[in-house]
């Protein structure tokens, strides 16, 4: 479990148990409400899960603690906080939401592969996120109206798909921007007015072959081989015109030959 969790947790209980005391005051009052009447809207709850989908997903990516996790933190308290002030959002919801992140940090970084606690802790994020948008105080859909558990669902379902793309989109930049792909593939064109030289490898198919010294080789010479005339190096004594000679190997651009 990440230190920040515990924190995190009662720090948004803090605010949220602090905020209903703040709304009786007089001053701030209208300011106070507007600014949840925005928080609550449902652009803003789509905008805030999308920016704990990529906290949550960068952070669990990144060594240490930084400023994802601070970020995803402060919207799911922008997320939760007009809910619970306005009755909807439940202490429940919010311990299950939280428990739902320690499932997640345990299935990535201690429990190997992806199983049941992985499963759980989306699970209790999903409802959390649901419920929480609802008026009620348990887990029951009796007395609540069909279009608001669709708009719950929709909104949940819309902050996640384009959260996944928005994440989709930044990788894309980032491994662009960095060149991994083309750290790992070919794609400058290699020009010889750039100064890249081809390697004529038709040569080593001579390796094995038998020709003639048409010149003596010191150690560098000409050999014959059929009607090819062709460079050739001798791997040992200088051999003199003439003589029968094999190719051995072919390396550095250079057939290497002996004495047949």
């Amino acid at each position: 479990m990440k230190n920040y969790q515990k924190p995190a947790l009662a720090a948004i209980m803090m605010i949220m148990n602090c905020l209903p005391m703040m709304a009786q005051g007089d001053g701030g009052t209208a300011a106070l409400n507007g600014g949840l009447l925005l928080l609550a809207s449902p652009v803003m709850q789509i905008l805030l899960i999308m920016i704990m989908i990529g906290g949550i997903y960068t952070e669990m990516h990144t060594p240490g603690i930084g400023f994802p996790a601070a970020v995803a933190i402060v919207a799911a308290v922008l997320f939760f906080l007009p809910l619970y002030v306005e009755g909807f959002a439940a202490g429940w919801e919010i311990t299950a939401f939280a428990a739902g992140l320690i499932l997640l940090a345990l299935e990535i970084f201690v429990v190997p592969g992806f199983g049941v606690t992985g499963a759980s802790g989306m699970l209790l994020i999903f409802a959390s996120l649901f419920f929480a948008q609802l008026p009620n105080d348990a887990i029951n859909l009796d007395n609540i109206s069909s279009q608001n558990i669709y708009m719950a669902l929709l909104i949940i379902i819309i902050g996640i798909v384009l959260g996944v793309l928005a994440i989709v989109l930044i990788l894309k930049k980032v491994v662009k921007r960095k060149g991994i792909i083309s750290e790992t593939a070919l794609n400058k064109e290699q020009k010889l007015e750039d100064g890249y030289i081809g390697v004529p490898m038709d040569l080593a198919e001579y390796v094995g072959m038998t020709g003639t010294s048409v010149t003596v080789l010191r150690p560098a010479g000409k050999i014959s081989i059929g009607d090819k005339l062709i460079d050739a190096v001798s791997t040992g004594n200088f051999i003199e015109q003439g003589t029968r000679v094999k190719v051995v190997k072919y390396e550095n651009t250079q057939l290497y030959v002996t004495p047949e």
